[in-house]
């Protein structure tokens, strides 16, 4: 082999581990200077391979540190991979206690929304790729040992110095630009540990009763006779209310639902929730909203499923309401509704939805508050505590529904024409703009559906709480932040002024001096404010 040869196998070889060592843990810092950054850890990987290479690549210790070297950059890449799209997922970077269940639920997500076929593609391209990157590192091992054997006598020397050099520059914390791989992987240890020591604390807070002091008979007593219902609106953010691509519709929409609700005799009230969630996983807001607790990573959602606290539910149940989950996203089972207290359990077979699916989305939303009124409200139960969970705004937001008179919907299928119409997610999704146009308008849709359900079904003794669950993506929303939108909607005066001193928006579109509370703060002010 010339010279030549021996370098340029010997640069390329450099070049793949440094680009892995930099690899960026976010979408918009994929830039080509983020890749020229000279890297200790690179120094550190090529004396390893020196101080062990051998003639020919033989003996056990050569292999067993070429292995190691090569497992530790393939688990590098794909931690900074996951990095990366759970920061443009959700805003935050990967977790290795909380996120592994996401795998799961993300790919039956892109198989329900892309089709069976894509998404397997999908899957099998990727475990295609992570072989040739698992392999062309391999490579690059063997091609740096194979040209450390050139410095002859000097290689042990070389090896030791580079080894000590670098080890040395790392554990005098350098600047972390010149040791990424070093700082991403302590970061990801001490986060997994964090979340570890994190659920320890989590069974002392979920223990305190703030509400343990109001008796039964003057719990949630200022609602008494009334229908309440919580409405978890999808992906519904406060950016919605101030990116200059969706402020104007959405203020227009949420000025017309105040309209339609104000000639059913209601009035309304709005501020801002801080979410536990961003861009995803809508159960853990749901149950922070309900239990009062920072409820904001699966570990803290599975501590207390398990213990099964108190919470809203259980609070209007012990009250003498009738409660009620309607849940059109859950399409398998659902064992974690019995750990809130519900009496009944309607999951998307129980709704008598027979119509086509909106892609991922089971069915519309106007249907599933049609559902609500027939086999809940109107069954004589007395008064009734409903969670109902919207969905048309939920990704891939195509194809949409269109409101029908309510008295058409039947078993669903005259939404049949609407849910084969629209454009497949596989093309709209390349064209960012138009993905945040969709969103946009699936969030008006939910929100005149609501309007349009208290208009038809608007009674002097319901009372409706419209929150979003969680604000989209980063990159669909327009930033990271985690405020969404809240509404108490009601007929009865009294109500509202049970309210006065929370200083909320007297109108459907929350003021820029609406409070913002965290998501985990409601429960405790909701029922304190109606049990005198």
């Amino acid at each position: 082999m010339s010279r030549l040869v021996a370098i340029a196998r010997l640069a390329v070889a450099c070049i793949v581990v440094q680009c892995i060592l930099v690899w960026p843990d976010r979408l918009d810092a994929v830039e080509w200077n983020a890749f020229l950054s000279p890297q200790i850890e690179l120094a550190i990987v090529i004396g390893a391979i020196a101080l062990a290479a051998r003639p020919g690549s033989t003996g056990l210790w050569p292999m067993l540190i070429r292995r190691a070297l090569t497992a530790f950059l393939a688990v590098l890449l794909v931690l900074r991979l996951a990095d990366m799209v759970m920061n443009a997922a959700f805003g935050r970077p990967f977790d290795l206690v909380l996120d592994l269940h996401l795998i799961g639920k993300g790919s039956n997500f892109v198989a329900d929304s892309l089709g069976l076929a894509i998404g397997l593609a999908l899957c099998i391209g990727l475990a295609f790729a992570l072989i040739i990157i698992i392999f062309a590192i391999d490579r690059a091992m063997g091609e740096i040992g194979a040209a450390t054997l050139r410095l002859g006598r000097f290689r042990p020397v070389a090896a030791v110095l580079l080894l000590a050099g670098g080890g040395i520059a790392i554990a005098n914390q350098p600047d972390p630009v010149l040791a990424k791989s070093s700082s991403a992987l302590t970061a990801h240890l001490a986060r997994a540990y964090q979340s570890a020591t994190d659920l320890e604390s989590f069974a002392a807070e979920a223990a305190e009763q703030p509400l343990g002091h109001l008796l039964p008979s003057r719990r949630l007593q200022g609602l008494a006779g009334k229908d309440v219902i919580f409405i978890f609106i999808e992906s519904y953010g406060a950016s919605t209310l101030s990116d200059a691509s969706f402020k104007p519709a959405i203020s227009h929409t949420l000025d017309e639902a105040q309209r339609a609700i104000a000639q059913k005799g209601y009035g309304v009230r709005s501020a801002f929730l801080t979410s536990t969630t961003i861009g995803g996983q809508s159960w853990l807001a749901q149950s922070a909203l309900m239990s009062g607790l920072r409820i904001d990573n699966q570990g803290r959602y599975d501590a207390f499923v398990r213990q099964g606290g108190p919470n809203l539910v259980r609070d209007f149940s012990s009250a003498g309401w009738h409660t009620a989950a309607i849940a059109p996203a859950i399409t398998q089972p659902w064992p974690e509704a019995r750990s809130f207290g519900f009496d009944t359990v309607l999951t998307a077979a129980d709704l008598g939805y027979r119509g086509q699916p909106f892609s991922w989305v089971t069915m519309p939303d106007q249907f599933t508050l049609s559902a609500f009124e027939k086999r809940v409200r109107s069954q004589q139960l007395g008064p009734v505590m409903a969670q109902i969970t919207l969905i048309s705004s939920h990704a891939p937001w195509t194809p949409l529904p269109q409101l029908v008179s309510w008295d058409a919907l039947g078993d669903g299928t005259v939404f049949n024409a609407m849910a084969k119409a629209g454009e497949p997610a596989e093309s709209l999704w390349r064209d960012h703009d138009r993905v945040r146009l969709q969103y946009r308008r699936a969030i008006e849709y939910s929100l005149t559906a609501i309007a349009d359900y208290v208009r038809h079904y608007g009674s002097k003794d319901l009372v409706l709480i419209l929150v979003g669950d969680h604000p989209p993506a980063p990159w669909i929303a327009g930033s990271a932040a985690r405020e969404v939108p809240i509404h108490i909607l009601a007929a009865d005066p009294d109500v509202l002024t049970a309210l006065d001193d929370w200083h909320w928006t007297h109108s459907m579109r929350p003021g820029p001096e609406a409070p913002v509370w965290p998501m985990a703060a409601f429960r405790e002010r909701f029922v304190k404010a109606f049990s005198g």
